[in-house]
């Protein structure tokens, strides 16, 4: 098989893990979404991040990760996939299909398509280790003395299964 193929097989394999979590994290909250303003907001200034990157020595990066945390830690892992979803879907559509967009990257379109599911999915799995490994500590709020343990392993899971 060859290396491009397998590559972009094992992204939208990743893509299709993390939308069954969402699914089945939404369908476990009722599929209770994020108020309408919120969501909206939301997935706009995702969209954006998404595609004005800051660039470093070895290349560049994006500031969608503390928002990801943010929303993560503020609505849960549901609400947050669900926004994180939207707002990444129209990002890095634009990033990769617009050639006048700030962050364009040239390539095939099979490519582009994997690169748009595997951004995503690299969230949402941060996003949902941070969320299982919080809930295992306790799942307390982040502003109850209980809830720093909690807070901190959603963090540390979340920078680990991200890098």
């Amino acid at each position: 098989m060859e290396r491009f193929r397998l590559r972009r097989l094992v992204r939208h394999g990743l893509a299709a893990l993390a939308l069954a979590l969402l699914i089945w994290e939404l369908a476990r909250t009722q599929f209770a979404l994020a108020p309408l303003p919120v969501g909206l907001v939301s997935a706009l200034i995702l969209a954006l991040l998404a595609n004005f990157t800051v660039r470093f020595t070895r290349g560049d990066g994006a500031l969608v990760h503390p928002l990801t945390i943010a929303l993560g830690l503020a609505l849960g892992p549901g609400k947050a996939g669900a926004i994180l979803l939207g707002g990444l879907l129209l990002g890095n559509l634009v990033r990769s299909f617009v050639p006048r967009s700030p962050a364009f990257r040239p390539a095939g379109r099979a490519e582009r398509w994997s690169y748009v599911s595997f951004e995503w999915a690299h969230q949402a799995l941060s996003l949902f280790a941070g969320w299982a490994v919080q809930h295992a500590l306790g799942g307390a709020t982040f502003f109850s003395a209980a809830g720093r343990l909690p807070t901190g392993g959603f963090l540390i899971a979340f920078l680990l299964v991200h890098v």
